[in-house]
């Protein structure tokens, strides 16, 4: 009788140390209290672990972790906690809206897409490369990725080149001191 008292004791011991060493899941329409010590221990994306480390939904702690989000561009400021923000990354210039991680990097002295790198857009494929894009004097420009180097390269870009192979067309301008390289003449 003792043994099975003590074989029941450390059943119980071992589920209760189980249960602890797990991660803590729930289904979203049950109704609970589920501790958590991180947002990631509240398994379904709408919850997140509140200051009393309960899961609760995202909508339902606005007041306690609000959006801090000066130029309105759906990231929050540096240093702030932005688990009610649209999008969660940190805003590198929360006073301009044309600077946040989901802006595409292009040549003009500023780190638009919050990389950490200045003019430097990482690429694996030509969808990845900023589309749009003029030199200085309003030449339009080509980017396209260089899968070798894994970084986007801005070439001129011509509808036709007349009489020859157009050699100067296909170099790849370089962007200095945050200006593209003029299209050559040639080239426009």
């Amino acid at each position: 009788m003792r043994l099975r008292l003590m074989i029941s004791a450390l059943a119980l011991l071992a589920l209760t140390l189980q249960a602890a060493a797990c991660s803590v899941a729930f289904d979203a329409t049950e109704e609970g209290v589920y501790y958590c010590e991180s947002d990631e221990d509240c398994l379904a994306p709408q919850f997140i672990c509140s200051v009393e480390n309960t899961c609760v939904r995202r909508g339902d702690i606005n007041d306690q972790y609000p959006c801090i989000d000066e130029d309105e561009d759906g990231y929050g400021a540096p240093g702030t906690d932005r688990r009610n923000c649209p999008n969660a990354q940190e805003d590198c210039d929360d006073t301009n809206p044309d600077i946040n991680p989901g802006k595409a990097e292009v040549c003009d002295g500023i780190d638009n897409n919050c990389s950490g790198d200045t003019d430097v857009v990482t690429c694996s494929r030509d969808s990845d490369c900023p589309t749009g894009v003029s030199d200085p004097e309003g030449n339009s420009v080509n980017y396209t990725c260089n899968t070798e180097s894994g970084v986007c390269e801005a070439r001129p870009a011509i509808s036709f080149c007349p009489g020859n192979t157009c050699p100067e067309c296909a170099v790849v301008l370089q962007c200095t001191s945050g200006a593209l390289d003029i299209t050559p003449e040639t080239c426009r």
